[in-house]
């Protein structure tokens, strides 16, 4: 089964994904926008496997029958949870979080190069999210550390302890900063949560807690010398919000569930459990944080432009299309159907709806795929 058509474009150009809250050191793609992937977390509790969509731009491949992307291409399938992809370079990188396994795929073929498996001599397992700084990948790990990986043996060099439960991280001003959540103390409110600060030179760490400025730190996207902070609060009384982080200035930028920054751009969706109906998609200059755009979509009466309840957000930087994905909600509870197939809608850049996909189940992540010269 033909999972994306980019296979034949390889023998002409060079790809690589643009995933802007990941990499800081990539080369900038200037030629075409090829496509982009979906990586689906799967449902452990249902048996659900994780899976990869791939949804190629030329021939318009959107079906839910590519949702089998990686699996076709390997014939084995990711495992369970995953919850991050990255590409670097010429190598993608996908996080299996129950199954403890980093993959490191071809970004074009998705064919496997090689399997990252934390042995028992690290402490570090459970890979959560990456990033990248100078030929190096850094992984949060479950745990309670961070693993650096070289990308040319593919494998652990050194690790460093951390928080409680870290999720996202990113490096600003040649620091590695690490959203520790303490989401394993959940039941007491994740009062442990701060945020990592780790000096690559001397790979040292310290731990900056302040509960009044953020709390529960989940995603980090860096863009220049600033900073920003997905803040998930506690999923009750304390309100998930976007924050920048400028040094250890914390200044807040509006209530949201999930972000993506696009050149000059913060891209905010709000969509609270219990109130989907009301998402809001905000958009802010990231220099001025004044607002932009609200929304920043154009939701028509058409059934294909509604959606559900948001999980990812992702804006390709050639093309400007905003992708946004998200799960169907049962309209007779209210609850959204985990251990359903999920959707993407694509948008113009002005934001006008271009067309819905079908992905897998449990979408969290978008990766998008350019060649260059």
């Amino acid at each position: 089964m033909k999972h994306l058509a980019l296979i034949a474009l390889a023998a002409a150009s060079a790809l690589t994904f643009s995933a802007c809250d990941k990499n800081d050191e990539q080369k900038k793609p200037v030629e075409t926008a090829a496509g982009f992937y979906v990586l689906n977390q799967g449902n452990a509790s249902s048996g659900v496997p994780s899976t990869l969509t791939a949804f190629d731009y030329e021939s318009g491949m959107g079906s839910g029958s590519n949702s089998c992307a990686f699996q076709n291409a390997n014939n084995f399938q990711l495992g369970s949870n995953a919850t991050d992809a990255m590409q670097y370079g010429s190598k993608l990188y996908i996080a299996s979080y129950s199954s403890d396994v980093i993959w490191v795929a071809d970004p074009v073929t998705l064919k496997v190069i090689s399997q990252i498996q934390p042995g028992n001599e690290l402490a570090g397992h459970n890979p959560r999210h990456f990033t990248a700084h100078k030929g190096k990948v850094y992984a949060s790990m479950y745990t309670g550390y961070v693993a650096e990986i070289d990308t040319t043996l593919c494998a652990i060099t050194r690790e460093i302890k951390v928080g409680p439960n870290p999720e996202g991280l990113a490096v600003s001003r040649g620091k590695l900063y690490v959203g520790n959540s303490d989401g394993m103390n959940w039941t007491a409110g994740y009062t442990d949560n701060s945020i990592s600060i780790i000096d690559l030179d001397k790979w040292t760490e310290t731990q900056w807690q302040d509960h009044s400025k953020f709390f529960n730190v989940t995603k980090l996207i860096s863009r220049g010398d600033d900073l920003f902070a997905l803040s998930m609060g506690d999923y009750g009384a304390i309100k998930s919000s976007v924050k920048r982080i400028r040094d250890r200035e914390v200044t807040d930028i509006c209530e949201a569930t999930t972000m993506a920054v696009s050149g000059n751009t913060l891209y905010t969706v709000n969509c609270v459990y219990g109130d989907v109906a009301n998402s809001k998609f905000r958009a802010f200059d990231i220099t001025s944080l004044q607002e932009v755009s609200n929304p920043f979509i154009n939701q028509t009466s058409s059934a294909d432009a509604k959606i559900d309840y948001t999980t990812a957000v992702g804006v390709d930087p050639i093309t400007g299309d905003i992708v946004i994905t998200s799960n169907y909600v049962d309209p007779a509870t209210g609850w959204g159907l985990y251990s359903d197939p999920g959707y993407a809608n694509i948008y113009d850049r002005n934001g006008n709806f271009k067309q819905r996909i079908s992905t897998g189940v449990g979408p969290v992540e978008i990766v998008f795929v350019h060649s260059y010269k």
